[in-house]
């Protein structure tokens, strides 16, 4: 299936924006419920400034959606397939950790039966 121009911008932009480590972490923080700022504050160990930041841009992405509730305004996925990405690309590096893992036990396997031989 191809994709028009303007959806590969849209998806660039996209990729781009869920390629800072922090912003990551708040929407990791957001997959269990809406939270307000010091709540995502208290959930990352992130600073207020970063927090208020990354949510900026989070939401201009369209990524999460912001509704206030009294004097403090709570924040949540505003995107579903989050949920699923998220998940496909932490399903993702499990898989390539599992076999550089199995490639360095190999070879260091290997480096243990040259010593064995060289003995």
């Amino acid at each position: 299936m191809a994709i028009d121009i303007q959806q590969i911008d849209q998806v660039a932009r996209i990729l781009s924006v869920l390629g800072e480590p922090s912003r990551l972490r708040i929407l990791s923080a957001l997959m269990e419920k809406p939270l307000s700022v010091n709540q995502i504050i208290a959930g990352t160990g992130l600073k207020q400034a970063n927090v208020s930041k990354q949510l900026s841009i989070l939401y201009d992405a369209g990524l999460v959606a912001r509704q206030r509730e009294g004097v403090s305004v709570h924040y949540r996925i505003a995107l579903p397939l989050l949920y699923d990405l998220c998940g496909l690309v932490c399903e993702g590096a499990r898989e390539i950790a599992a076999q550089r893992l199995a490639a360095f036990d190999k070879s260091a396997q290997a480096v243990g039966q040259d010593k064995e031989t060289l003995s």
